[in-house]
């Protein structure tokens, strides 16, 4: 980095990977609901930590489609299916 630039470090990302990781561990330290497993809870929780992340754009959704689905032809779970990559 030059001597007059500006770093480009982003906050809002930063801040909103905090927030990711205290909404995770909130939702798994509350009381369990009846009828739910703990697996069950950690599971809804990491959704939303991941809806979080995907709405905020940390996790872009359209590299992450070609990615998954490049890995699916990869691995033979796509093999009729046409995908434009």
């Amino acid at each position: 980095m030059l001597a007059g630039e500006k770093s480009k470090f982003n906050y809002k990302k930063l801040l909103v990977l905090v927030l990711c990781f205290v909404v995770y561990f909130a939702l798994i330290s509350i009381n369990t609901p009846d009828g739910l497993s703990e697996n069950g809870q950690k599971a809804i929780a990491l959704m939303i930590v991941a809806i979080i992340l995907w709405v905020s754009e940390i996790i872009p959704i359209g590299g992450f489609i070609c990615t998954l689905t490049r890995n699916a032809r990869c691995f033979g779970y796509c093999t009729n299916a046409r995908i434009f990559i």
